[in-house]
Order: structure tokens, then sequence, then C-alpha cells
């Protein structure tokens, strides 16, 4: 019988792109192997989405936005109060020399590379294992980083749902089976303080040419301002939350982003076209999400909402069969990457 493991997975706090496929890991990683304890420790959007899903985390109660240096600390502190095998850290970059100066090895896991010459960069140099979840030969390895990275794909989720429940969905929403519906997911992170859409979304929709339309605007912690902003409108509602998301993306014939990785993945999976409005604070998914074939991505200062309104029409045009599923080689539900994970773990943890 192989001993107990005690790993402490460090899940980047910053919206819940993070969050989420860490669950969905961690949860095959049991399947796989129960010995594998696995804590995780985030704050902010990534801390309440685990506390929303009742998955014990420690809460760093750091911002959105957390500072290096500051993480480190904690980090660095949280891993000497613990009885502790192995350090995971997905895209939480501090948590790799924090776990170096306790003496354990790290496994950092990320959907990306950062560039030679930063912080980040650095330190990468320290992890141990590298698990990316995304295909091979999109972004280079920084300069230093000896450790040869894994390349699992991007983790599709298991959703709940498909376009074949489309019609029952819209009729326990209270959505005509007729409409066009267009539904605005803003993401943890992008709020409309730090990323606005409202002005060009609006218009763009009361100016679509349809007889019959809704808007569903999953807004998170915007939800109050914009209630109270768009209550006039009856063909538009204003949700704080929605669990499964993948219920209204089913239920929608478009998905307006901010330029979100993981949700414009979802509606690509489920076979929904989308349209990501980037404000450039997200280089790493303004790199990537171009290349999803069902998805139109343009830049938010080089947009109206006349020219949204033509982008909307183009896509709602299209057959839906045209837009296809995009990713090569998909992770369904993280499987592979967990099982990269399990191996890395007994490798560094000298397990037979």
């Amino acid at each position: 019988m192989k001993r107990p493991i005690n790993a402490l997975f460090f899940s980047r706090g910053r919206g819940h792109g993070h969050a989420i496929p860490d669950m969905a890991i961690a949860s095959i990683v049991r399947e796989l192997r129960p010995e594998i304890n696995i804590q995780f420790a985030s704050y902010a959007t990534g801390a309440e989405t685990f506390k929303r899903a009742n998955i014990p985390v420690i809460d760093l109660n750091l911002p959105e936005v957390n500072p290096f240096l500051r993480t480190l600390q904690l980090a660095q502190g949280l891993i000497q109060q613990q009885a502790l095998d192995v350090v995971i850290a997905h895209e939480e970059f501090a948590a790799l020399p924090a776990a170096r100066m306790r003496g354990l090895p790290s496994i950092f896991v990320s959907a990306w590379l950062p560039k030679a010459g930063t912080i980040a960069a650095d330190a990468l140099t320290y992890a141990d294992s590298i698990i990316v979840i995304e295909r091979a030969g999109l972004l280079p390895i920084p300069e230093g980083v000896t450790t040869k990275p894994r390349f699992t794909g991007p983790i599709l989720r298991e959703m709940q749902c498909g376009l074949t429940d489309r019609s029952k969905i819209r009729a326990r929403l209270g959505l005509e089976q007729e409409a066009t519906v267009l539904l605005v997911v803003s993401g943890g992170w992008a709020n409309e303080a730090r990323a606005p859409i409202a002005e060009l979304i609006l218009p763009a929709f009361l100016e679509l040419p349809r007889p019959k339309k809704n808007l569903i605007w999953l807004a998170g912690k915007d939800s109050a301002q914009l209630q109270q902003r768009l209550q006039a409108f009856n063909s538009i509602r204003v949700l704080n939350y929605h669990d499964p998301v993948e219920e209204m993306i089913v239920a929608s014939n478009i998905v307006v982003t901010k330029g979100t990785r993981g949700i414009t993945t979802d509606a690509a999976t489920i076979g929904v076209p989308s349209l990501s409005i980037s404000h450039g604070l997200n280089p790493v998914d303004d790199f990537l999400i171009p290349r999803i074939r069902s998805n139109i991505a343009v830049e938010a200062k080089a947009i109206d909402c006349a020219g949204l309104t033509k982008y909307i029409e183009q896509i709602l045009a299209q057959p839906p069969a045209t837009w296809g599923t995009p990713m090569l080689a998909p992770d369904h539900g993280g499987r592979a990457a967990a099982a990269a994970l399990c191996e890395e773990i007994d490798r560094l943890c000298k397990q037979p």
C-alpha cells in the first residue's frame, strides 16, 4: 500500500478560471490515487469559487491582483505550517520559490509560459515539474528554465447539458423557443470598472433587427449596479450567478465575453459561437482566444456598437455546424492533466 502524500495546491485567485479546472483535476486525482491528499489555497474570486462549491480552501485574503512579494511571504509561511510532501501551483508563481526555500519539490500547472526576463519566468526556474494544459508549440520556454514541460492539452469541462437540451432549458428559464438569445459573461475579474462593455453591448443589442430577442448578463459582482441600470428593459436580465453556467450557454445563440479563455472554451465545447471584446488586460488570453475557431475576437477600443451589431449578425447568420470544435487533443474533464500530476507527484515524492 502506498504511503499518504500531502500536497498543498495554490490556485490563482484572479477570476474563476483557475479554481474550476483545479477542482476537476483534484477530483480525478482522488479517484486515481486516493492516498494523495490535496489542500487548496487561494484568494479573492478563486477562494469564493471553492467556498461556493463547498471545497475546503485556505483563504490567503489577497486582492484579485496579488502582489508577488506578499504572496511569496504568505506562501512561505503557509508551507512552513503544513506537514507537506509537495507543492502544486496553478499559475501562482510565488509558490515555487517559497517551496524551494522550505526544501519541498514543486509542480507548476499552467495554460501558458511567461516571457523571459520577467519575475514570473525567474520564479519558474524553481519548479521541479511543469505541466502545461495547452497544446505544445504555442509559447516558447523561457530562457533559464531547464525543466522540460509536459503538454496535456486544453481542459474541456465535463458539461452537464448540451444543445439537445436547449428546448427544455429555455422553457424552464421562461425564454421563447424562437427568440434570439445573447449571453454576456463578464468573468470574475474583469468587472465594468476594469473593462467596460455595457456602452457597446446595450445599443448593439437594441439595434439587432430581431423581432424576439433576449439579453442575459451574468454580471457577478457588478450585478446590482447593472440591474439598476438596465431594469427598464424587459428583454434584459441581469444575474449574479447561475450554476451550472453551461445551461445559460446552451440556452443562448451567442456568448459575448471580455476575452475570458475559460468561458470561451466552454462555449466552443458545447458548440455555441462566441464574440470576445478585449481591453488588452490579459495578453495570454488575447493570444490564445483568436485560435478558437468558433470565436470572433475584437478590441474594445477599435469597435463601435454598429460594428458590434454587424459581427453579431454575421455569427447568427452562419449555420451552427460551421463553427465546429477548435481544440486539438482536448483533455476532457482534466483527466490527462490529473494523470500527469499523479505521475509527477510519484516521481518527486519517490513513490514506487
